[in-house]
């Protein structure tokens, strides 16, 4: 995912295009009733993208965020839902559903205003609208402790397969 959206934002600067686009076709290019074709010979590599490319168009944004993910409301939504998560346990405990909601609200537009091409206040909505709604009923002490449980046997399982592993390369060499 991280080369699409590195060759996405590459093309985006070296093409001057809207970095807000938001990559949807109106027709399927699939479907008989449209005539589609390629302009080249076969479609290309997102790796024979990439070499076009130089380190200039694909770093990152240095100072106000640029759409990085695959969507122009990708990038927003995470930022939102991982402020969700982490916030939404002391909300369920004050017992506010209606602030919860205007919390989101308010942190969406935090987010929003650090993009060059900041997202309308009812797409905005619509994603604090969805976070809220979901971390609030799916998310609660509970659930993040049997979250938290199962990371850490996984994490468990890592490390003791990585010793083995040291142990394994100890006895062989």
């Amino acid at each position: 995912m991280m080369l699409a959206a590195d060759v996405q934002r590459g093309m985006t600067r070296r093409l001057g295009a809207d970095p807000a686009y938001a990559n949807r076709f109106a027709k399927n290019p699939a479907s008989s009733r449209w005539r589609t074709g390629w302009f080249a010979a076969k479609p290309y590599e997102l790796r024979y993208l990439l070499d076009a490319l130089d380190r200039k168009d694909i770093r990152p944004a240095s100072r106000r965020i640029e759409v990085a993910g695959i969507s122009r409301n990708v990038d927003p939504f995470n930022a939102l839902r991982a402020y969700a998560y982490a916030n939404v346990r002391t909300a369920k405990r004050k017992g506010n559903s209606g602030g919860w909601m205007e919390r989101l609200i308010a942190e969406a537009q935090i987010i929003n205003a650090q993009y060059a091409m900041p997202l309308p206040a009812s797409e905005l909505r619509g994603i604090a609208k969805s976070v809220g709604k979901w971390t609030w009923k799916r998310f609660d002490d509970a659930k993040f402790a049997e979250i938290q449980s199962k990371r850490q046997v996984r994490s468990a399982a890592k490390r003791r397969a990585s010793t083995l592993s040291r142990i394994e390369a100890l006895i062989e060499g």
